[in-house]
């Protein structure tokens, strides 16, 4: 039986943000994708993208889950998937 539930999962994920030049995220799985404009995260609560100027990965144990950036972070994002739209009072046909 799992016992592991999304809230549990959340607790494991916690993000730092220290004078906009240092960002420490716990409960991350993956790095998606990385450049020193934009950096893309799997973490235990879904996708988390990062944006600014300069970055670099000082640190990142993704046994451990433990990732932090430097540089100047201008976003932190968790993305949503919007639906679709369709038909609706303003919608194409």
């Amino acid at each position: 039986m799992n016992t592991n539930s999304s809230n549990d999962k959340a607790k494991d994920h916690e993000v730092s943000l220290r004078g906009r030049q240092e960002l420490e995220v716990s409960g991350v799985e993956d790095v998606m994708s990385f450049d020193e404009a934009a950096v893309e995260l799997n973490t235990v609560c879904g996708v988390m993208s990062i944006e600014g100027e300069g970055i670099h990965i000082s640190f990142l144990d993704t046994d451990n889950g433990r990732l932090i950036l430097t540089g100047n972070i201008s976003a932190v994002i968790y993305p949503e998937k919007k639906p679709k739209r369709s038909g609706g009072l303003f919608g194409n046909k």
